[in-house]
C-alpha cells in the first residue's frame, strides 16, 4: 500500500526503500496539501495505527475514507464527527447495474468493455 501511495504522490517507483523511508515520503508529499485518500479493505486496528501516522492533519479539509468488513475496525478508526456507515453488499446484478448506470448513464455498456467491466464489478 505504501508503494502505491508513494508512486501516486511522486510518480516514482521507490521499491528499494524501507517502510520508514516510504512513510516519510508520503508524509512530506502530503504535508500542506489537500488530499482525499481511499483505503479499501482494511482488516486490523494495527494496520490503521500504522497508516494514520503517515497522513498529516493540517486541518485543511483533507479526507480519508476507509472500508472494512469488520465492525471493530470501523469503530476503532471512526471519529465522533464521522461515525461508521454500514453498507449492505450488492448482488452481482445490482453491482453491474450501478456500475453501468454510473459510467454510461442511459447508454449501454460497449460490448468490448463488458468483460473487463464485469471483472471490476466482481
Amino acid at each position: 500500500m505504501l508503494l502505491e501511495v508513494v508512486s501516486s504522490i511522486t510518480g516514482i517507483n521507490q521499491e528499494m526503500s524501507n517502510d520508514d523511508q516510504l512513510m516519510e515520503i508520503v508524509y512530506r508529499g502530503l504535508k500542506g496539501r489537500r488530499f482525499l485518500i481511499v483505503i479499501d479493505d482494511l482488516w486490523s486496528t494495527e494496520a490503521w495505527d500504522q497508516m494514520r501516522r503517515i497522513f498529516p492533519n493540517d486541518y485543511n479539509k483533507s479526507q480519508i475514507i476507509l472500508t472494512t468488513g469488520l465492525k471493530n475496525v470501523a469503530d476503532y478508526a471512526s471519529c465522533p464527527d464521522f461515525p461508521p456507515h454500514d453498507v449492505a453488499f450488492l448482488s452481482l446484478d445490482d453491482s453491474w447495474n450501478l456500475f453501468t448506470e454510473t459510467l454510461f448513464r442511459k447508454d449501454l455498456c460497449p460490448p468490448q468493455l463488458e468483460e473487463i467491466g464485469k471483472h471490476i464489478v466482481q
